[in-house]
């Protein structure tokens, strides 16, 4: 079964996985996009492959040398991704949120799409693989192009995980995210449910509750980033006297509203160092803003628990579409609710981290427009989140875990993105405003999550997904491993197995 292959992020130990699929399947890489730290590896085992830089792409340096002459995108391109424009231009980031201007962030997308044109073009892949969400501005439009204009199948590792951080699932689709247990969980056939699944699913149930082991490692993490960086100033004052500072930071934050094909638009390592600490400070006070707009919640009244994404993230954009815009679903949801009941917006608290992006995407501005709403109450990011869901008539969501939980601990959840959870028929799902009335409608009415459809769908993720994969955090978890060939031959074996399943047909037809 041979195959033309382009590998996105396949780095570190990652690369046994492209040489498992070329030895025992055929699946030849044609194009690898990858950190410069993958160059020479790939070089040494592929010669013949184009390699592409990551963050060279990421920062509008095309280089057409090795793959030909470009070739132009069209009206007919760009108006099939139309639906996905809005998303694309909101993945580019700067630094303060007015250095890119919208002519440089379409005129970006436009020439991100004459690259990605032109390698496929030029080199005529069948198959384009990921090992994580296609999620950056710049493979999120290979995967565009693939996907909605070319027919390219393509497959890519599901960061999410599932069943308290345990699976992980390969995926063919952003915008249907269950399609790997979909067939499973609606072929009516009846189901065991497995011990672990039952403790995991009762572990939710319980009264105090507890986040997902892997969201509290990062928060403990995160901890640690609350204060001022005093090894890492050493460390560039150190940079500087060796004249290392002032190099690129290799990151693709705009800073400035010099051209982004200029160099002189990003960030320098000393920059960047200053950069982040600028965020840690205006994420303190971005806390500060939200505790003083914030009132206690009476936990009796009839409300809708909102939990607001954090953001910017792959969660929301492009996971969740133009739901990306939190304003969109308080709309929603405030007209659509009862006179006599309100909604309590509690941020996520991974805005005010100190190693968080979150003071890009909030300020006083947006919560003053939050508390703005007649029926919207902000509340303390303290008050426990498995309180909130007990006392709720309904949880809404973009598309976070906390839906899910919800309905597990059985109560309605709403959702308005692409999630893995988007197919259990127990979660409404919203796209328009009557999805919402409608939603609202039943939920008046007494409607409950069904906990045996809610076990059903919990099966068929444990008997779509490879348990153990490592994935999240992987350069740290990868050197614990006593066999790191075997580890990623699953992973190898796991995206053969989803080829054949959801693209097996096109072989044989």
């Amino acid at each position: 079964m041979n195959k033309r292959v382009i590998y996105s992020a396949f780095n570190d130990k990652r690369w046994f996985i492209v040489n498992y699929l070329k030895e025992k399947h055929d699946w030849n890489p044609v194009f690898i996009y990858a950190v410069e730290q993958s160059r020479k590896w790939a070089k040494e085992h592929y010669p013949d492959v184009i390699f592409q830089e990551e963050m060279a792409l990421r920062n509008s340096v095309f280089d057409y040398s090795k793959i030909g002459r470009p070739v132009p995108v069209d009206a007919n391109i760009i108006h099939s991704l139309s639906k996905f424009e809005l998303s694309c231009l909101n993945l580019l980031e700067d630094t303060t949120g007015w250095n890119f201007s919208f002519y440089e962030r379409y005129r970006y997308y436009y020439d991100l799409l004459k690259y990605w044109n032109t390698v496929i073009h030029r080199l005529k892949p069948n198959l384009y693989l990921n090992i994580t969400f296609p999620h950056t501005i710049s493979d999120y439009t290979l995967y565009l192009l693939c996907k909605y204009y070319y027919n390219i199948p393509i497959l890519f590792v599901s960061p999410a995980p599932l069943l308290e951080g345990h699976y992980h699932v390969v995926c063919n689709s952003m915008e249907d995210q269950s399609s790997p247990y979909q067939g499973f969980y609606e072929s009516g056939q009846k189901f065991d449910l497995k011990p672990e699944i039952k403790e995991y699913l009762d572990s939710l149930r319980r009264k105090e509750g507890k986040s997902p082991e892997y969201i509290q490692k990062e928060y403990k993490e995160s901890k640690k980033y609350q204060n001022f960086q005093y090894k890492d100033f050493i460390k560039h004052i150190l940079m500087i006297l060796f004249g290392r500072a002032f190099k690129s930071s290799n990151m693709a934050f705009k800073c400035n509203q010099r051209p982004f094909e200029s160099a002189q638009s990003r960030l320098n390592r000393f920059q960047y160092f200053w950069f982040k600490d600028r965020l840690r400070r205006s994420n303190r006070k971005l806390l500060e803003i939200y505790s003083s707009l914030s009132a206690e919640p009476d936990i009796n009244r009839k409300f809708v628990y909102f939990a607001a994404p954090y953001q910017p993230e792959a969660s929301t954009c492009p996971s969740a579409g133009c739901y990306e815009d939190i304003f969109l679903i308080l709309d929603l949801l405030s007209s659509s609710i009862p006179e006599d009941w309100v909604i309590y917006f509690k941020e996520h608290p991974g805005i005010f981290l100190g190693n968080s992006k979150g003071s890009l995407s909030r300020n006083r501005y947006i919560y003053e427009k939050v508390n703005s709403y007649k029926n919207v109450v902000m509340i303390p990011i303290a008050i426990d989140s498995f309180t909130l869901i007990d006392h709720c008539q309904a949880v809404a969501t973009p598309a976070g875990t906390v839906g899910w939980e919800a309905a597990v601990r059985g109560k309605p959840a709403l959702f308005f993105g692409d999630v893995w959870y988007q197919g259990c028929k127990s979660l409404f799902r919203i796209r328009t405003l009557e999805d919402c009335q409608e939603a609202v409608r039943k939920i008046m009415n007494g409607y409950k999550p069904d906990q045996r459809d809610i076990e059903l769908f919990a099966s068929a993720i444990e008997r779509a997904s490879v348990k153990g994969m490592i994935h999240n955090r992987f350069r740290d978890n990868i050197k614990k491993c006593a066999d790191p060939k075997l580890e990623m031959d699953r992973i190898g074996k796991a995206l053969h197995h989803a080829y054949e399943k959801f693209y097996g047909k096109r072989k044989k037809s």
